[in-house]
């Protein structure tokens, strides 16, 4: 079972693949791009286990506290209450359940680009290279679990 150094790892290995394939020459990204970019597949690569008692839960959380005190400034009753799920559903589900399921992942940046969509159409475009690290980070982690082999049944 890998830790979260071996996750963080892939996470760096499925960045450079990831970033090899679509950008073909990485001469006219800035560094905070890349940077992003990196942070978001290395994000990705240890959500699946905010499920657990682990860094990314911790991270998680004190993200997910600044967000709920900026909404109540707000007045953002509405993002509120959906954060409150969001932030009750990693302790009310065991681990490798729903945040080991690829489908639960690709759904949530389905429902991330949809929200933009509606919100913020500006930012689609960023969103979505963020959010493809991001799930590809996450995919990493789901092979790395379940091991190489036996995910590609080689």
């Amino acid at each position: 079972m890998p830790n979260y150094k071996t996750h963080l790892v892939g996470g760096v290995v499925t960045f450079c693949i990831i970033l090899l394939l679509i950008f073909s020459s990485i001469s006219g990204l800035k560094i905070a791009t890349l940077f992003q970019y990196l942070s978001s597949c290395l994000i990705g690569s240890l959500f699946p286990d905010v499920d657990t008692k682990s860094k990314i839960q911790k991270l998680f959380y004190t993200v997910l506290l600044c967000i709920f005190i900026i909404t109540l400034v707000q007045g953002s009753f509405t993002i509120f209450v959906i954060l409150t799920f969001i932030g009750i559903l990693p302790l009310i589900v065991h681990h490798r359940g729903l945040f080991h399921k690829p489908l639960f992942i690709a759904s949530i940046a389905l429902i991330a680009v949809l929200i933009c969509c509606l919100y913020a159409p500006k930012l689609q475009y960023h969103l979505c290279l963020n959010l493809l690290f991001f799930v590809s980070g996450a995919f990493s982690h789901i092979i790395l679990d379940v091991g190489v082999k036996r995910f590609f049944r080689i």
